[in-house]
């Protein structure tokens, strides 16, 4: 009889164990993808707006936590450039920043999960024109969007992310534009405990 409930305990703790094994509360990595400008960032009517034209957006850190059942904490590490086309003269804009906040997380089966995440921090905004004229502005931003992950094996998942980065800094003379960008990306992230 001994033996037959230290069986049985033995099981449960490995079924216990087996269940926390599979579940997975995090992850982290990288993406890469376009960047599409909108609002006056893309205007080229007037000399204040942002002349802005697709670009890239690459994730070097993309975090996400679980804390409590779905709701957790996001991260990000990124920066994004885009062409700027100026009455013929060439430039780039580039932003980059170092963001966290709120992540909501539904799993919508044991493969796929849906994040929705919003952030807010710390952005360094820089233009430059071909002729070497260089202006850069630091202050905050916010970023919120949702990202599609595919887990296809127990420590690894496939991203696709869409999400929308704002802010408005003190860049130049005149009226600064507000940097409103749409970014699609995809990448892998490392699965966390």
């Amino acid at each position: 009889m001994k033996k037959i409930v230290y069986l049985v305990i033995v099981l449960l703790l490995s079924i216990n164990t087996m269940a926390q094994e599979a579940d997975r509360k995090g992850y982290i990595g990288i993406m890469i993808g376009p960047s599409f400008p909108y609002g006056d960032f893309a205007g080229s009517g007037q000399f204040y707006e942002g002349y802005a034209k697709t670009g890239a957006n690459v994730s070097l850190l993309n975090f996400g936590y679980k804390l409590w059942n779905n709701l957790g904490i996001t991260a990000g590490w990124f920066g994004i450039a885009n062409p700027i086309d100026y009455f013929g003269t060439d430039g780039m804009w580039g932003a980059g920043a170092l963001m966290v906040g709120p992540l909501y997380s539904i799993p919508l089966n044991e493969k796929f999960e849906l994040d929705f995440k919003g952030m807010f921090g710390y952005v360094l905004l820089t233009r430059k024109f071909d002729y070497s004229e260089r202006d850069e502005a630091t202050g905050t931003g916010f970023e919120a969007g949702i990202m599609l992950r595919y887990n296809f094996a127990q420590n690894w998942s496939f991203m696709t992310n869409l999400e929308t980065f704002n802010t408005k800094l003190d860049i130049q003379p005149d009226k600064d534009p507000g940097v409103s960008l749409l970014n699609l990306s995809f990448g892998i992230a490392y699965r966390l405990r």
